[in-house]
């Protein structure tokens, strides 16, 4: 016989009966959480603030990955190719203390933002706008970036030279031509192809209400080398023409040379001087000499010049070609 106070083991379907419903409440938490968080992270807030947060870190796949598939690009103007990880990645800064506010014009398709962000010391006010796109399991509202928050702007150099942003080469080869570059907000690298011509600064800050516009090129040591190079070669070339005007060259013998050969010559080539950006030349201290004997004359005749003249510079890659100028 068993002790009047030992406990009774309790049936093991009575033990079911308990469990059960507890297992069925914990199941229908966890389901109720997981929807809540998805609900939440499809929540235009929740995406405005992991989309810009991918610009923030570097992340360009990411921030690609939450537009909408139609956008139409940045002013009407869609051009994907420095939107990339490389480029955003290697920027020497990003956009910073990002907040994002629900703007009151929201409604039920369009989402509104205001949003501040620091780039450069400076405090950017802006918007960013998101749509409604297809529900999540035809339930959950999920919504995507309507345009990516990127600049597009007209890039025009100075100089006759590629520029490069982020190592990129941007297609303005030339002065006066222009080239539309659509890219992140952030500070990047600027150089130039080539060793002829260098930026006034290292860098360029892309923000949002503001376009870099031109960029200053400078000639380099080497370009003022290749253009010294180029003139006297070309001087050398019309000196070995032995006629009184020398074809597509700056000077010529007086009339007293025609029909007879001249013998030209110069005591030391002229200092070229290059302006500031390097697309004109000019020089003031070179003296040229024709000697020739005169057809009426019975003796040697000397003449000499100075050579006051100016011209362009064209580079074309590594070469680099000279014009006088009439």
């Amino acid at each position: 016989m068993k002790p009047q106070d030992e406990p009774t083991p309790e049936p093991p379907a009575a033990r079911r009966r308990w469990l059960l419903p507890g297992a069925l409440a914990a199941v229908v938490i966890a389901v109720s959480l997981g929807v809540v968080a998805l609900v939440y992270a499809h929540a235009p807030q929740a995406v405005a603030e992991r989309y810009l947060g991918h610009i923030a870190s570097g992340d360009a796949t990411s921030a690609a990955a939450l537009l909408a598939p139609s956008h139409p690009g940045v002013a009407g103007f869609r051009d994907d190719a420095l939107l990339t990880d490389e480029v955003l990645q290697s920027a020497v800064e990003r956009i910073s203390d990002v907040s994002v506010a629900r703007h009151p014009a929201s409604d039920v398709d369009v989402a509104n933002f205001d949003i501040t962000f620091t780039l450069a010391g400076e405090k950017y006010d802006e918007r960013l706008d998101l749509i409604a796109g297809a529900p999540l399991w035809g339930v959950i509202p999920t919504w995507q970036v309507r345009a990516p928050f990127s600049v597009a702007f007209l890039l025009e150099a100075s100089g006759p030279a590629p520029v490069t942003i982020a190592g990129v080469p941007i297609s303005a080869p030339a002065r006066g031509d222009v080239a539309w570059v659509t890219m992140y907000p952030a500070v990047y690298r600027l150089g130039v192809d080539g060793d002829y011509y260098t930026t006034t600064s290292d860098t360029i800050t892309v923000g949002i209400d503001n376009s870099p516009g031109t960029v200053d090129l400078r000639p380099t040591e080497r370009l003022e080398r290749a253009v010294q190079e180029e003139v006297e070669a070309v001087l050398a070339d019309c000196m070995a023409q032995a006629t009184m005007a020398p074809e597509g060259c700056p000077f010529q013998a007086s009339a007293d040379a025609t029909g007879v050969p001249v013998s030209w010559g110069m005591d030391a080539p002229p200092t070229v001087v290059l302006d500031e950006t390097g697309t004109r030349f000019s020089f003031d201290d070179g003296w040229i000499r024709a000697v020739y004997m005169p057809a009426t004359a019975s003796g040697e005749t000397q003449e000499e010049a100075a050579l006051w003249l100016s011209g362009t510079v064209s580079v074309h890659g590594s070469d680099v070609e000279v014009r006088f100028l009439d």
